[in-house]
């Protein structure tokens, strides 16, 4: 039998699955988006690419407002002078695919 604790609704998991799930997604309908604009498609892709990175900045939003304790802690711990690995190979992550998207856009069509 399921207690309530095992049945409630974990609002920490969700805003966590749905913003990963959101960020994955992102790519996909960027490449689509760049790729339909070249064929002269309409901007529906565009549509969705903008609606995706909306919902994923308020979820990046969410997680941080529900995990503000940890995230206090983890800028006030003094003891380390370099994050840890899960949190440098995040930044790594965001920072090559924000470089890979920067430098072609500004290479152009």
């Amino acid at each position: 039998m399921h207690t309530t604790a095992e049945t409630r609704w974990n609002q920490r998991r969700f805003v966590a699955v749905a913003a990963a799930l959101s960020g994955l997604a992102l790519p996909a309908t960027g490449l689509a988006d760049h790729l339909s604009g070249q064929a002269g498609a309409p901007a529906s892709w565009s549509v969705v690419h903008t609606s995706l990175g909306t919902l994923f900045a308020g979820l990046v939003i969410w997680h941080c407002v529900l995990n503000r304790r940890a995230l206090a802690h983890h800028l006030r711990d003094t003891r380390r002078a370099v994050a840890g690995r899960e949190a440098l190979a995040a930044a790594v992550l965001v920072g090559v695919v924000l470089a890979a998207t920067v430098l072609h856009a500004l290479v152009g069509p």
